[in-house]
């Protein structure tokens, strides 16, 4: 048997390094809560969460095409590409990450996009363009499951739905019009969820919310 060059086992040393590479990237985005994927330049995804590959599916603000990202509505799009092209090309201006709303064609609830530099990533070599564009997709259909709420904080059935209502980001207002009661009344169990919780205003109560574990997304 003839032994391996070294340009064969340098090859093959790179092939492994890119493979540990390539895992350690899905690992990553994988214990990222909320949807996350990786994109170049052009918008094409190289990795993607689980979270994200079902967005993506469901297509109401992203969907897939080619390979790359496109959003449901062209003035999305449009903001969406210079974002990314920002984060990849001109790392070095994109020091804050950039944050937009992706709408829906109907004109439903916007998905919350944050992108930035994922400065982090490995040489070229290793069949990485070096940087990428990290998104994080905020999908506002799962809501915080109340029977979770119930038991985490000993809310009534009335106290959890108005605090889930609060944790997707509506007004009171509007959340007493979702119950179908007072404004009144809604306040004063979010007043009740406040003593429960152990916060003082709406804002931190969604903040204390946010990081739950949310209701998954059903499969359709």
């Amino acid at each position: 048997m003839r032994p391996l060059s070294n340009d064969m086992r340098g090859h093959a040393s790179a092939q492994d390094v890119a493979g540990a590479l390539h895992q350690g990237w899905r690992i990553m985005l994988e214990a990222i809560e909320d949807s996350a994927l990786l994109t170049n330049a052009d918008a094409r995804v190289m990795f993607a969460n689980r979270d994200a590959e079902m967005l993506l599916r469901h297509g109401e603000w992203l969907r897939l095409r080619d390979g790359r990202l496109h959003a449901a509505r062209p003035v999305d799009q449009a903001r969406l590409s210079a974002a990314i092209r920002s984060a990849v090309l001109s790392p070095g201006l994109q020091r804050q990450k950039v944050r937009i709303a992706i709408g829906t064609a109907e004109g439903g609830i916007p998905c919350i996009a944050t992108i930035g530099t994922a400065t982090g990533l490995p040489f070229a070599e290793a069949g990485l363009p070096r940087p990428a564009a990290l998104l994080i997709l905020r999908d506002p259909s799962p809501s915080v499951d109340a029977a979770l709420l119930r038991a985490l904080f000993g809310l009534t059935d009335a106290e959890a739905r108005i605090a889930a209502h609060i944790a997707q980001g509506l007004p009171l207002r509007v959340a007493s019009r979702c119950e179908g009661v007072a404004h009144s009344t809604a306040r004063t169990h979010l007043q009740a969820v406040f003593g429960k919780v152990g916060v003082h205003s709406q804002s931190a109560l969604a903040s204390v919310l946010a990081r739950l574990p949310r209701r998954e997304r059903q499969e359709g």
